[in-house]
């Protein structure tokens, strides 16, 4: 298990991808003792496709995890007070981490 100060590094977005981290969720599996507690679900918003893809590689080539995966995608076409807009998107990844 990384400790969290190497894990809030290892997946925070380097300054020229613009994406947020919305939520960090720790996964145990069960039946996948070998990957408890070393499986993260990450929720972002990114501002394009492009962001959210370089995000995505950024994880994966971290030192850290054996894994990064997109899950899901969606794009956001409304804001909070219902007007339209080109839309953000919000994004799922999975990462593994290598201990």
């Amino acid at each position: 298990n990384l400790p969290v100060g190497s894990l809030l590094r290892a997946i925070q977005p380097p300054r020229d991808v613009a994406v947020s981290l919305l939520t960090v969720e720790v996964v145990a599996e069960s039946g996948a003792k070998d990957e408890a507690g070393r499986k993260l679900k990450l929720s972002a918003q990114a501002n394009d496709a492009a962001h959210m893809t370089r995000y995505v590689a950024f994880l994966s080539s971290q030192p850290a995890f054996a894994t990064a995966h997109l899950l899901r995608h969606e794009e956001e076409t409304q804001d909070s007070d219902g007007s339209k807009r080109q839309g953000r998107l919000r994004f799922s990844v999975d990462v593994v981490s290598k201990e």
